[in-house]
């Protein structure tokens, strides 16, 4: 999902450096958050894990990604995962 992230600057080179912001790479990421709710057993938990490392992300960027094409991701986190009400409530309140 990340590449040279470290090493960017946060605002002008989110775009370019990171997968949930490029403009098709951010699909990737959207068919792995709306399948989610299909996976179960052990790729169940499998994707829990990648599901919460993506939430992370993007409540620490989210400002940010808001202007870029990660906000499809952004709305499929609320669509399609338990993390509706925590990406709502940091939006709004925090």
């Amino acid at each position: 999902m990340i590449d040279n992230y470290n090493k960017s600057n946060k605002a002008s080179d989110l775009e370019h450096n990171v997968l949930i912001t490029h403009p098709q790479g951010h699909r990737l990421v959207k068919n792995i958050v709306t399948g989610y709710q299909n996976y179960n057993g052990e790729a169940k938990a499998f994707y829990d894990e990648i599901i919460e490392k993506i939430y992370e992300f993007c409540i620490k960027e989210l400002p940010i990604l808001l202007q870029t094409k990660a906000i499809f991701v952004i709305i499929a986190l609320i669509e399609n995962t338990e993390y509706k009400d925590q990406v709502i409530f940091y939006y709004f309140f925090i």
